[in-house]
């Protein structure tokens, strides 16, 4: 009795190269699965700080944590922020900043601490502040803003804004791993 085989000995390279191709395509499958896992783990976990922090919020009545102190021997504003940044809280405390006269009319610049924050903002919203600022260009064109950063996630985004902001009005922006660094630069 002969037993028939589906290939012949010249098709033996071809099966090689479908199986190397099957196994390569079930690691790409298996990093494909992993990789999404992650990212929703991730952007789940995103999304349960920021319900967190909105409870707190409503709870509390809080709608700030920031504060803002003025340093007139070095003439700068000190803003530190701690927690979930939002685009609205960046908004409210702009707000704070142009009723400073310090801010407006004695050329004060900005110390930004953002070492206990991170910032929630989509990358298109950098786009509506820049506007924002655009639209303050008269008062914040030649300023500087150092912005002391840890998270790896807030400083790329920070990197950004101060790309864009030095660019199309002229208000500079650097990130700072230091508050030291960051003072220095500001008071050259």
């Amino acid at each position: 009795m002969v037993v028939s085989c589906w290939f012949t000995w010249e098709a033996k390279p071809y099966v090689t190269i479908v199986a190397k191709f099957l196994k390569l395509s079930l690691i790409i499958v298996f990093l494909v699965f992993n990789i999404g896992y992650y990212c929703i783990k991730y952007i789940s976990a995103s999304f349960k700080s920021y319900l967190l922090l909105l409870k707190f919020h409503i709870e509390t009545g809080e709608t700030m944590s920031y504060s803002i102190d003025i340093d007139r021997n070095k003439k700068l504003i000190r803003y530190q922020h701690k927690g979930f940044i939002v685009k609205e809280e960046i908004g409210k405390a702009w707000n704070e900043f142009l009723t400073l006269n310090e801010f407006t009319h004695q050329n004060f610049n900005l110390l930004s601490d953002y070492r206990e924050a991170k910032f929630n903002i989509e990358i298109h919203e950098v786009d509506l502040i820049c506007g924002f600022l655009r639209s303050i260009s008269n008062i914040v064109s030649g300023k500087k803003q150092a912005l002391v950063l840890h998270e790896p996630l807030s400083t790329a985004l920070s990197i950004l804004f101060g790309e864009k902001v030095n660019e199309q009005i002229g208000f500079k922006v650097k990130v700072f791993s230091t508050k030291t660094a960051a003072i220095k630069w500001l008071l050259e």
